[in-house]
């Protein structure tokens, strides 16, 4: 939302970076009484506070913290009850908990009553902000409706006492050390460094009990897991040993197979299964051996069946080769008898018996060397089923074995593991025994708190900085909050820029009696004594600025009008005519103003004969006319003698017939009418001039009340000049002044000239 006013628009582009900071800078400066005011009050209330305050003692004890580690137990599982003691910012919270401050309170026998009744006042700011509290706690009760909380009286009064010790207590670190200062506040001296040495030594024992209760602690939880352990070993190496030992019932399955000897330990076993291994070699050699065998049996069977094998397998044989040699021995002695004697003959019948017996004896020995050829096939045969069984028993006892040695392995690790947990266990407890006989504290007193000699608060200087801070910050406050919300004009480009009003310059504002001024007058003039060349030259501005308001021709008769009443319009009005005066015009200024007329004070003349009585005729134009003093080529027609209806005369034929006979008469006429709103003397005078001057008072014009004054000009036809803008601030020397004025100053002056 735009600013009305102008005053907070942002800077313009090609603007100074700083101009926002200068712009609020100027507001603080415009109302610099009400900061100053806001800065005194501060002060005084300050002041009364240090006056009021009962001064307070603060005594500081030093500590020094070493963190440690809390893993006593080397367990991830056990948890000790001093486990949030790991960093610094811990300890602090701990030096504050109302723990300490209990043990201190009981300590040093402090008592809730005498301490509340010892409680110091706290000053008029103290007593402001427990009124506050006071009055938020009741409006808490009344917004919310809850039963008291019945409280032991014991107890209510060690929690005050707790909540005092605490309040007076301050605890920091020092930088990025491990030193920590504890500061206690007191109203006595001596009672302070008590409960600042009190603190650190009730923190010292509460760190050393909470150490003892973790070692307790520890120690509980190392018991109760070396019972577990040794538990657990002894069950572990019971089943190791009855594993090794075998079964004990006959009714329960045999835990090995047969032939396998119950293993007191892995030698045992390594050895047996060796042997297995061993014994599966060799019975895999023999069956191999066999199954060769069988072959070989296989092919002498087939190839006995062959007549000239058959005669090569039994020629192999000794004996039937001796049966074979003696036949044929016989043979041929049988022919060599039968050649010679007759087949009765008894040597021959001899040998042929013989003969016979031998054939039967070569019979049945090929029967059995043919059937001994199959017996010896079937019983490599047998023996091959033989020697696969004993080689499946043995794989079956090495598997069983192997099954065994695993199973006792196993065990065996377990056994070993809750052995080294067991002893692990041990070391770590008296480890333990060992750490708590022999480690010291963890928290040194590095100073004690020394009695102060003199009051800690309040500190005058803080005081006081702190009250001026807040006084400034609340007047600069006030201030921008005051002129955010003055509605009042502060830059010309605002109202060119929402009414399309040109500005025809700034004028300082000469609304102060000047020393020399001539007696009777105002002083108000660019022609009195005290006069700066730099406010002449700023209405000297504005009439430059007029004669080239319309295009063609200067103007004739100009009226200058405000939208209120003590705006300066009267005086601008004045100074303008004088300003046109001294560049040679013939100039009249007419008081057009009925009602509360003042040209005629400004100029220090008669109020009559005036425009009144011109009006009603009871004079003539020119018997009204005066003489402006100081200003040969200025004429003035003051108001008269008050009307009963101004604007009935201002709006006649006769105010027509006025203007012509100035006109006629004078090179300007300029008409000093009433304030626009509420009034219609302008109104009625603006349609017979060539053109309105609104006079703008910088800082007080409302700009709303301005915007309807151009609005009712408009409506009626006026031809609208532009806006004087009248400084409030009283003549400066330099270029701070405001909008359009200020400009050149020291121009042509010897400093100028000096400097150039």
């Amino acid at each position: 939302m735009a600013d009305p006013t102008g005053r907070g628009a942002p800077a313009q582009a090609g603007g100074e970076p700083g101009d926002d900071l200068l712009r609020i800078a100027g507001v603080v400066r415009g109302r610099a009484w009400l900061v100053a005011f806001c800065l005194a009050l501060a002060l005084l209330g300050g002041v009364l506070h240090l006056r009021h305050a009962q001064p307070l003692y603060s005594a500081t004890a030093t500590i020094k913290f070493e963190p440690r580690d809390v893993g006593i137990v080397g367990q991830e599982n056990l948890q000790t009850a001093n486990s949030n003691l790991r960093d610094i910012e811990t300890q602090l919270e701990l030096i504050r908990s109302p723990r300490v401050a209990a043990a201190v309170a009981e300590s040093l026998g402090l008592d809730a009553a005498k301490e509340q009744a010892e409680q110091p006042g706290s000053g008029p700011i103290g007593a402001l902000g427990a009124r506050l509290a006071g009055s938020w706690k009741f409006l808490a009760r009344s917004l919310v409706t809850y039963e008291p909380v019945d409280l032991d009286p014991e107890l209510r009064r060690q929690q005050a006492v707790v909540k005092r010790l605490l309040e007076g207590l301050e605890v920091r670190r020092r930088l990025d050390t491990r030193i920590i200062r504890i500061t206690a506040t007191d109203a006595d001296a001596e009672m302070s460094a008590r409960l600042a040495n009190e603190f650190a030594a009730q923190y010292a024992l509460s760190l050393s009990r909470d150490q003892a209760e973790a070692y307790q602690y520890a120690r509980g939880q190392l018991t109760r897991q070396l019972a577990d352990s040794r538990a657990r070993l002894e069950a572990a190496e019971r089943e190791l040993f009855e594993f090794a030992a075998g079964p004990t019932e006959p009714q329960e399955p045999p835990a090995t197979p047969a032939g396998i000897d119950a293993a007191p330990d892995l030698r045992i076993l390594d050895q047996n299964l060796d042997i297995s291994i061993a014994t599966m070699r060799l019975l895999t050699e023999q069956i191999e051996t066999t199954k060769n065998d069988i072959a070989l049996y296989s092919a002498e069977n087939s190839a006995a069946k062959v007549e000239a094998i058959k005669q090569l397998l039994l020629r192999t044989d000794t004996g039937y080769a001796k049966l074979e040699d003696r036949v044929q021995e016989l043979e041929l002695e049988r022919i060599s008898l039968a050649a010679d004697n007759e087949p009765a003959y008894p040597p021959l019948r001899k040998v042929e018996r013989e003969l016979e017996f031998l054939r039967a004896e070569m019979r049945t020995l090929e029967t059995n060397v043919l059937g001994e050829s199959e017996g010896r096939l079937a019983l490599a045969r047998f023996k091959l089923t033989a020697l696969e069984q004993r080689l499946a028993e043995q794989e079956e006892r090495a598997a069983a074995i192997q099954r065994r040695r695993v199973d006792y392995t196993v065990l065996q690790r377990g056994v070993e593991s809750e052995r080294a947990l067991y002893g692990a266990l041990l070391d770590r407890s008296k480890q333990l025994d060992i750490k708590q006989e022999v480690e010291p504290s963890n928290v040194t007193l590095v100073g004690r708190a020394m009695i102060p000699g003199e009051p800690a608060y309040p500190r005058i200087g803080n005081t006081l900085l702190v009250a001026a801070l807040l006084g400034l910050g609340a007047g600069i406050v006030l201030a921008l909050g005051m002129h955010w919300l003055d509605r009042s004009v502060y830059d010309p480009a605002t109202v060119e820029r929402r009414m399309g009003l040109p500005s025809l310059g700034m004028v300082p504002f000469l609304g102060r009696l000047r020393k020399g001024a001539a007696k009777g007058r105002t002083g108000l003039l660019i022609t009195s004594p005290g006069t700066s060349p730099l406010e002449a030259d700023a209405f000297r501005f504005v009439r430059t600025s007029l004669q080239y308001a319309s295009a063609g021709r200067p103007p004739r008769a100009i009226l200058v009008t405000s939208a209120l009443a003590q705006e300066g319009k009267s005086t601008v009005a004045a100074n303008i005519a004088i300003a046109f005066a001294e560049a040679g015009r013939r100039v009249l200024l007419i008081d057009g103003d009925l009602k509360a007329p003042s040209v005629h004070r400004v100029f220090g003349i008669d109020k009559t004969p005036g425009l009144t009585d011109v009006l009603t005729g009871q004079r003539e134009f020119a018997d009204a006319i005066q003489q402006a003093p100081d200003a040969p080529s200025l004429q003035i027609l003051p108001a008269g003698p008050q009307a009963p209806s101004p604007v009935d005369l201002l709006d006649s034929a006769a105010m027509d017939r006025v203007l012509e006979a100035a006109r006629a008469k004078y090179d300007l006429v300029v008409v000093d009418a009433a304030p626009c709103q509420a009034m219609a003397d302008a109104l009625v005078l603006a349609r017979r001039v060539d053109g309105v001057c609104i006079v703008v008072n910088h800082g007080k014009t409302d700009i709303e009340l301005l915007e309807k004054t151009v609005a009712a000009l408009e409506r009626v036809g006026a031809h609208l000049f532009g806006a004087v803008y009248n400084s409030r601030s009283k003549y400066r020397r330099g270029p701070r002044y405001g909008y359009g004025f200020g400009y050149g100053e020291g121009y042509g002056t010897d400093a100028a000239s000096a400097k150039g």
